[in-house]
């Protein structure tokens, strides 16, 4: 069934790449990104797509945020501010809660189903690599700033299931981990595959915060939406949390001597 989409964050990795896969399975999808991470390169192979519209504004702003959302019946919410390591602490914290809830009251409004793009980062400093769904959210301590983020995606998260109990808003919930692709926008707040793989490309060192041992799992931006798609077209997802991401884990410091000694292979 033909459905009205709209996307926020659509020129980040993610969004750009999950519009154009909505697009040609034949949906009509309104994009929404400020542009303050993505760029609209990413958009731009379909920006004069005819069932393809782009609005440049904030999630921020309700009244234009209520005015896209009329006549959508699905509503994604990717955009989102990153760990604030280099400062914009409070940013993140504004868009991530602030944001999230404006998008919750335009689903409201518009009795659209909401599905919301969390991160592996709210398992936080919990042990047990071999995370579930069920596992605990363990953060470390609220004066270090690189917390900020995952608790506004739990806050996010808890949105989510308050305003579904209250106003019977169908939403379901993605925790993506480490997805990674092609894409036209690099700066120090992407991922840390991006980094490497920069880095090793321009022969300049790679960067490793801390010691390098802990582990994460990555997902390539494929697969990632081959899984949103599948969450999006099933109403089994409603009211689930679910992780998108490899079963396998890998050390930060094995993923910078693969992507090292990848970089050095000679092409044909």
């Amino acid at each position: 069934m033909r459905e009205k989409v709209l996307i926020t964050g659509v020129a980040g990795l993610i969004g750009s790449h999950l519009a154009k896969a909505l697009l040609d399975k034949g949906h009509d999808v309104l994009g929404v990104d400020d542009l303050s991470l993505g760029v609209q390169a990413n958009v731009e192979s379909y920006l004069h797509h005819e069932r393809f519209r782009f609005c440049q504004d904030s999630v921020l702003n309700p009244a234009k945020m209520n005015e896209a959302c009329q006549g959508v019946s699905v509503i994604f919410h990717l955009a989102a501010q990153r760990i604030p390591r280099y400062g914009g602490y409070l940013r993140t914290l504004d868009v991530n809660m602030k944001g999230t809830e404006i998008m919750l009251e335009c689903a409201r409004r518009a009795n659209a189903r909401l599905i919301f793009a969390s991160t592996d980062d709210v398992y936080g400093k919990g042990l047990d690599t071999s995370f579930t769904e069920e596992s605990p959210l363990v953060l470390g301590e609220s004066r270090i700033h690189r917390w900020g983020a995952a608790a506004s995606k739990i806050y996010g998260e808890h949105l989510c299931f308050a305003y579904a109990e209250k106003y019977g808003i169908p939403v379901a919930i993605i925790r993506y981990s480490g997805v990674y692709g092609p894409t036209l926008h690099l700066s120090r707040l992407s991922g840390a595959q991006d980094l490497f793989i920069a880095a090793a490309l321009t022969d300049r060192p790679i960067p490793i915060h801390g010691d390098g041992n802990q582990t994460r799992p990555f997902t390539y931006i494929s697969d990632a939406i081959d899984a949103t798609l599948k969450i999006f077209e099933t109403p089994y997802a409603d009211n689930e949390v679910i992780n998108v991401g490899s079963a396998g884990q890998i050390s930060i410091v094995n993923l910078a001597y693969l992507i090292w000694r990848l970089a050095r292979i000679p092409k044909k």
